[in-house]
């Protein structure tokens, strides 16, 4: 596709190709090819790459660990992300072209993007909230529940 020779020309996708193509693999159904382009950009530490991510390893081995730890992750990146993708919270998009990074505007705009992926996994949503709930809980809390 036009998006693969955009990042083949330039890998270091500074115009953000990889969250276009992204989601078009996710909607084409190319597993493959969307675990391979995040892969090559696993140094990427936005919400929206690790939520992603995420999701890709849920659908893959639902909540195992390896799923749980990138949900930790992208919970620490931005903790809005699982209420507004359980529609719990309002976020409101950007009014301009800029996102706060762990902000409400790029929880809307990750809900926007993907928020129709996570509802159509079965169990996705429920589980992120559950792991959001317990990142968002006292230590002593968290120790008691196991």
């Amino acid at each position: 596709s036009n998006y693969h020779d955009m990042l083949r020309l330039n890998p270091n996708d500074n115009q953000g190709i990889r969250y276009v193509l992204a989601v078009c693999l996710m909607r084409s159904g190319d597993t493959e090819a969307l675990k391979k382009l995040l892969k090559q950009y696993e140094e990427d530490g936005s919400a929206l790459w690790l939520y992603t991510q995420a999701l890709v390893a849920f659908r893959e081995n639902k909540a195992d660990n390896k799923a749980e730890e990138l949900a930790k992750k992208a919970w620490s990146a931005n903790t809005h992300v699982p209420a507004a993708l359980a529609d719990t919270k309002k976020v409101k998009l950007s009014t301009s072209s800029y996102i706060t990074m762990g902000g409400q505007d790029e929880a809307a705009h990750y809900v926007q993007e993907w928020g129709f992926e996570w509802l159509t996994t079965p169990g996705a949503v429920d589980w992120l909230t559950k792991v959001a709930a317990k990142m968002a809980s006292p230590p002593t809390q968290r120790r008691s529940m196991h």
